[in-house]
C-alpha cells in the first residue's frame, strides 16, 4: 500500500495556516486465493512545513509630502501610497474640491459615502499607489485625508502675466549683441523711479540675471526668492553706475585694490537662493555687503550661493556681512553650495552663521585669470580663506582651503555659542603655507583658529591638514572647549618646517584652553606627523590647565615629531588635575623620529604638578629605548590591565598594574617609562572570537557526543550548558584564575572536543563556549536540537523505538508538529460472499534489525503525532480523516455500501503530560465526511503520543471493513484513500 501526501493552505482573517495532510490507501482483495494482489503506483511526496505566521498588519497609508500647492480652476493629481496592496480604500476629500471622474486611472472607481466628505475608491486590481484627480474654484487651504495621514493644499489665485507699465519702457542699443560685456548695460532701464527697478522674471518670484546691473536690482528686490544666473559677467569698473539708491561705497574696481560696496535698501533680507548654473561671476576688488538697514526683523538674511565660480581679489572674499549689527548677525545664515572660488579670501561673514554643502573650493592666489580678466592681481596674500562665527559642512560635503601666507579658517567671532562642525562623512582639506602671523585683525596664523567654541566632528567625517607654517596647525584657544571626534572620524595633520620653540597660544602644533578636552571615540582616528622641525622644543600637543584627553575603544592617537631637541614632548599637559586614558584602543603612538639631543628633562608625556594620571587598561605595550629607530622594540608586554601612572612633570610613577603572568608583571614594572626613551606604543589586543557549530540530542548524529567550531588561533576554550561536560583538565593561562579548559584552538582557529564514556548532549540545553586569549574572552552558544525525525514507537511499550513495515514516506523535516508514523491498513485476500461480511485489517508488523520481517510479534496499527513547539507558539492540534471516495475495484467498479469503521481508540505516550481528547467515539466513515479523531487544546498533547486501535488483545478486531450482501463485489482489488489532517489549532 502506497502513502501520499498533499500540502492544504487554510485562511482565517489575517491567520495564514499551513496544515498537513495525509493520503492513505486502504486495499482489499476479493479473490479466490491463489490471486496475488496488485500494488499501486507510487507517487512522489511533495514536501511538507508546519508554521503558523502571525497575524498581517493592517495596510499604512501615507503622502510624500504633508502640503502642496495648486491654482483655482486648474486640476491636480494628488498622491498618496499604501505600505500593501489593497483594492479598496476611504479617503475624506474637503467638500470644496471637486473629484474629477473622467480623469481616474482605468480600474478605479469611486462612490460617495453617506457623508459628503467620504469618498470610497475601488480598484479592479490590489494596488499600492492611488492619484487623486482634483480641482478647486476657490483659492483657500483645504485638507485631503486617508487614515490617519493628511495633505494640506494651498489654493491660490492663477498668476497673470501683466504689460509693462508705462514707466518700465525698454530702448535696445545700438548694439544688437545682447550678449556682449561690457560696463554698460545692453538694456537702458528707465530711471524716472531709481527706488522701484523692475526685474524681468519667467516665474513669480524668479529673476533672471545676466549682468551686475540685474544682479543687484534682483538681490534688492524683496519680491525675488531665486536669482537664475543665466551667463557669465564680470563687475563693472565703477561698480555703483546706474545703481541709486541700491548701493553705496567705493565706485572704483582696480588691480590690487579693496573695494566694499554695500545693499541700502531698507528691509529687504530674506531666504533667497542664487543658482549659478555653473557660470562665472568676476568680481575683480570688489566686495559686496549689505548695511544694517537691509535687516527685516520677520526674515532675516538666509542666503544660499550654489553651482558657482567667483573670482574676488578683495581679501574680505566677495561677500560679506561686516556692516550688520550683531545681533542681525546671529539670525542670520549663509550657505555655500558647489562654489568655486579663486583669487582671495572666500567670504567674510563675520559673526554669521555659515553652511558648507556639496564641493566648495577655495584658493588663494597673488593673481587670478578669468574669462574677463588677466593677472588680476589681489589685494594681499596674507588673508585666510573664511572667517566666521560658526561653521557647518554638511553630511558628505567637502570644503578644499589653500593659502599663499595665512592660516585657513577662523571660528567663533562674536560669541562663545560657536563651533566647527562636520557632519557625517564631511570633508575639509586645508593647505596653509607661508611665515606671516596673516593681515587680517582676528587671526594671528593658525590654520584652523577656534577663538570661541568646539571643533565637532561626527561619524565618518574627515580634516586633512598640511601646514608649512611655523603656527598652530589647530587650536581652541577658549577654556572649557572641546575636540570631539566621534566614531570613525580623522584628523590628519602633516607639518613640514614647524621651527618655532614658543610655547603658547597661536604657536604649539595643536593648542587647547585651560579645561579643553580632546575626545577620540571609538574607530576614530587623530594623527599628527611634524618633520623638519630641527631643533624646535615647542610642545606637539599644548593643554593650558587641567584637561581630559580620552582615547576610545578601536580608536588611533598618532604623533610623531623628528625634532632633536632634548626639552620637547608630544604631549604637554599645564595643569596636575590633567588625565589621559584609553582602554582597548588601536593604537596610540608617541615617537621621536629623530635623535634627541642631551640627556636629561626628556619625556614624550608631561603633566605638570605631581598628580596627573595617565589610565591605561587592556593594551599590549612596546617600548623602544632612546637611539632605537628599528622596527623591534626593546621591550613588548602582552596583556596589560589596570595600568596608573602619576605623573611628575615628565617622570612617571606606577601605581597600579596587572597582567596575567607574573613575569610579565615583573618586567613591566621594572623597566616601562615615557622619560628618555625614543617611542612607545599601546596596540589593540586583538578581540577574541568564537563560534559553535549546531548540537543535537540524536545519538545517531556525531555532533550528539562531540563540541567543534572556530575561534581566535591558540585561544583556550572552556565549555559548559550540558551535564554532560565533565571538568576540563587543561590549565589556565591566567594565573589568577583557578578554573580549568576543555581544548584549545589550533593554529587555524579549529577546535574539538568529545564527550566521554558515551555521553551525548540533552535537547534544550544551551551550551556554551567561552574562548580565552591574552586577557580577552568571547562566548558562543547553541541550542542543542531536538531530533528533527522523531522514530517510530511500539504502540504497546510508546519508551522503546521501533522499526515498523511498511512505513509511509514522511518528509525529512515536517516541523515542530509533525506525523511521525501511520499504519498501512491492509485487509489481506477475502473470498467472495453473498452475505453480510465484516473483514478486520491484518496487525501491524514490525522489521528485525536485518530488516527481515517478524512473523512472530504484532502490534496494533497506530498513528504517531509529536508536538514540539515551544510554549509560546503552541496553542493546540487536531487529528482528522476523511475517506476521500467508496472503495472501488482496478476497473473503478464501486463496492456499494460498504463502510470502514474505527474502535479501540487509544492514546498513549512515554513522556507524561494531559492526553489530547478523543472526539469520534465510535468512529464510522462516510466517504467524502470529514471526521475529527483527536483534539488537543492548549498545552494537550504535547510530546511525541500514540494514537492506536487496540491493544495487545483487541488489535486484531479494531480496525473493521463491512461489507454488505448487496455490495456484489468482485474478483479484483479493492481500495480507497483516506485523507489525514493534522493541523495546528488558530487562537480565537
Amino acid at each position: 500500500m502506497t502513502q501520499r501526501l498533499q500540502r492544504t493552505m487554510l485562511m482565517s482573517r489575517m491567520i495564514i495556516l499551513v496544515i498537513q495532510v495525509i493520503f492513505m490507501p486502504i486495499g482489499m482483495v476479493l479473490a479466490e486465493p491463489t490471486i496475488d494482489t496488485k500494488e499501486q503506483e507510487q507517487v512522489e511526496l511533495p514536501p511538507i512545513k508546519n508554521y503558523l505566521k502571525e497575524p498581517v498588519s493592517a495596510p499604512r497609508f501615507f503622502f510624500t509630502h504633508s502640503r502642496m500647492q495648486g491654482s483655482v480652476g486648474e486640476p491636480m493629481q494628488v498622491m498618496f501610497y499604501s505600505d500593501q496592496e489593497v483594492s479598496e480604500v476611504q479617503v475624506l476629500i474637503s467638500e470644496e474640491a471637486k473629484l474629477i471622474k473622467e480623469m481616474l486611472l482605468a480600474g478605479i472607481s469611486v462612490d460617495q459615502g453617506e457623508h459628503p466628505p467620504e469618498w470610497l475608491f475601488h480598484s479592479e486590481h490590489a494596488q499600492k499607489t492611488f492619484v487623486l484627480p482634483l480641482v478647486f474654484d476657490t483659492k483657500g487651504s483645504y485638507e485631503v485625508s486617508v487614515e490617519d495621514e493628511s495633505l494640506f493644499i494651498d489654493i491660490i489665485e492663477k498668476e497673470v502675466e501683466e504689460e509693462p507699465s508705462k514707466n518700465e519702457s525698454f530702448e535696445a542699443t545700438e548694439s544688437t549683441d545682447l550678449d556682449s560685456k561690457n560696463d554698460e548695460s545692453n538694456i537702458k532701464h528707465n530711471q524716472e523711479d531709481t527706488d522701484e527697478k523692475p526685474i524681468t522674471t519667467n516665474t513669480y518670484g524668479v529673476a533672471n540675471v545676466i549682468d551686475w546691473i540685474g544682479f543687484i536690482e534682483a538681490f534688492s528686490d524683496p519680491t525675488i526668492t531665486t536669482i537664475d544666473i543665466n551667463d557669465d559677467f564680470e563687475v563693472p569698473t565703477a561698480p555703483l553706475s546706474n545703481q541709486i539708491g541700491l548701493l553705496a561705497g567705493d565706485d572704483l574696481n582696480i588691480p590690487g585694490g579693496a573695494t566694499f560696496v554695500n545693499l541700502i535698501k531698507s528691509g529687504i533680507s530674506r531666504t533667497l537662493t542664487i543658482n549659478g548654473h555653473g557660470n562665472q561671476i568676476d568680481f575683480g576688488s570688489v566686495s559686496l555687503g549689505m548695511s544694517s538697514v537691509t535687516h527685516n526683523a520677520n526674515s532675516p538674511w538666509d542666503i544660499t550661493f550654489k553651482d558657482l565660480d567667483i573670482y574676488s581679489g578683495n581679501w574680505w572674499g566677495f561677500f560679506q556681512t561686516a556692516n550688520l549689527t550683531v545681533a542681525q548677525h546671529t539670525v542670520s545664515n549663509i550657505t555655500l553650495h558647489n562654489i568655486n572660488s579663486y583669487g582671495n579670501e572666500l567670504i567674510a561673514p563675520y559673526f554669521t552663521n555659515v553652511n558648507i554643502s556639496g564641493v566648495v573650493n577655495n584658493h588663494i592666489t597673488e593673481t587670478y585669470t578669468s574669462k574677463f580678466r588677466t593677472d588680476w592681481r589681489v589685494n594681499t596674500v596674507e588673508s585666510v580663506n573664511l572667517e566666521t562665527r560658526s561653521l557647518n559642512i554638511k553630511e558628505d560635503a567637502t570644503l578644499n582651503l589653500s593659502t599663499v601666507n595665512s592660516g585657513n579658517i577662523i571660528i567663533g567671532l562674536g560669541g562663545l555659542d560657536a563651533s566647527l562642525t562636520l557632519e557625517k562623512n564631511a570633508t575639509i582639506n586645508l593647505e596653509s603655507n607661508g611665515t606671516t602671523t596673516g593681515a587680517n585683525a582676528h587671526g594671528l596664523g593658525a590654520s584652523i583658529d577656534i577663538v570661541n567654541g568646539n571643533l565637532i566632528m561626527s561619524e565618518g567625517s574627515a580634516i586633512n591638514l598640511n601646514t608649512t607654517r611655523s603656527y598652530s596647525a589647530i587650536q581652541l584657544r577658549s577654556s572649557g572647549s572641546n575636540l570631539l571626534m566621534e566614531k570613525n572620524s580623522k584628523i590628519n595633520v602633516t607639518s613640514t618646517g614647524h621651527t618655532n620653540s614658543t610655547n603658547s597660544i597661536h604657536r604649539n602644533l595643536i593648542y587647547m584652553g585651560t579645561g579643553s578636552s580632546l575626545m577620540v571615540e571609538n574607530g576614530a582616528e587623530f594623527s599628527i606627523n611634524a618633520i623638519n622641525r630641527g631643533s624646535a622644543n615647542s610642545h606637539i600637543l599644548n593643554i593650558a590647565g587641567d584637561a581630559q584627553v580620552s582615547i576610545g575603544k578601536d580608536a588611533k592617537l598618532n604623533i610623531k615629531s623628528d625634532s632633536t631637541s632634548n626639552t620637547q614632548s608630544l604631549m604637554y599637559f599645564a595643569s596636575a588635575e590633567s588625565v589621559f586614558e584609553f582602554s582597548d584602543a588601536k593604537k596610540v603612538n608617541l615617537e621621536r623620529t629623530g635623535e634627541i639631543a642631551g640627556t636629561t628633562n626628556n619625556g614624550l608625556i608631561n603633566i605638570a604638578g605631581s598628580n596627573g594620571l595617565l589610565d591605561i587598561d587592556v593594551q599590549s605595550v612596546k617600548q623602544w629605548e632612546r637611539g632605537n629607530f628599528e622596527v623591534n622594540p626593546d621591550f613588548s608586554w602582552t596583556p596589560v590591565f589596570n595600568l596608573n601612572l602619576r605623573y611628575a612633570g615628565v617622570i612617571p610613577t606606577i601605581d597600579t598594574m596587572s597582567s596575567i603572568s607574573i613575569e610579565t608583571i615583573d618586567s613591566f614594572k621594572e623597566n616601562f617609562t615615557t622619560q628618555n626613551v625614543q617611542r612607545v606604543l599601546f596596540e589593540k589586543i586583538p578581540d577574541v572570537e568564537i563560534s559553535i557549530d549546531p548540537l543535537t540530542e540524536d545519538p545517531a548524529e556525531v555532533n550528539s557526543f562531540t563540541v567543534t567550531g572556530k575561534a581566535t588561533p591558540n585561544s583556550y576554550i572552556r565549555l559548559s550548558g550540558d551535564p554532560a561536560f565533565p571538568i576540563g583538565n587543561i590549565v589556565s593561562p591566567n594565573i589568577f584564575e583557578s578554573e580549568f579548559y576543555h581544548t584549545i584552538a589550533d593554529e587555524n582557529g579549529d577546535y574539538l572536543y568529545e564527550l566521554p564514556n558515551d555521553l551525548k548532549f540533552t535537547a534544550g540545553n544551551t551550551v556554551v563556549a567561552y574562548a580565552f586569549l591574552n586577557g580577552k574572552y568571547s562566548t558562543a552558544r547553541t541550542i542543542v536540537e531536538e531530533r528533527r525525525y522523531i522514530p517510530p514507537a511500539d504502540p504497546l511499550k510508546p519508551e522503546i523505538e521501533v522499526d515498523p513495515e511498511n512505513k509511509p514516506e514522511l518528509p525529512e523535516d515536517q516541523g515542530l508538529l509533525s506525523i511521525d508514523f501511520i499504519s498501512s491498513f491492509n485487509f489481506g485476500f477475502q473470498v467472495i460472499s453473498a452475505q453480510d461480511q465484516t473483514y478486520y485489517a491484518q496487525q501491524q508488523r514490525l522489521l528485525n534489525e536485518d530488516s527481515t520481517v517478524n512473523e512472530i510479534e504484532v502490534r496494533p496499527n497506530y498513528v504517531q503525532i509529536s508536538d514540539r513547539r515551544p510554549e509560546n507558539e503552541r496553542n493546540g492540534w487536531q487529528l482528522a480523516v476523511t475517506q476521500k471516495e467508496q472503495f472501488k475495484g482496478e476497473e473503478k467498479q464501486e463496492l456499494f455500501g460498504a463502510s470502514l469503521s474505527l474502535s479501540n481508540q487509544q492514546v498513549i505516550t512515554a513522556q507524561g503530560g494531559t492526553a489530547p481528547g478523543l472526539q469520534s467515539v465510535p468512529c464510522v466513515l462516510i466517504p467524502g465526511s470529514r471526521r475529527i479523531l483527536l483534539k488537543a487544546q492548549g498545552n494537550e498533547g504535547t510530546g511525541t503520543w500514540v494514537y492506536r486501535f487496540g491493544d495487545e488483545q483487541t488489535a486484531g478486531e479494531s480496525i473493521a471493513l463491512n461489507v454488505p450482501k448487496g455490495a456484489n463485489p468482485e474478483a479484483t482489488n479493492y481500495s480507497t484513500i483516506l485523507i489525514w489532517e493534522l493541523s495546528a489549532v488558530p487562537e480565537n
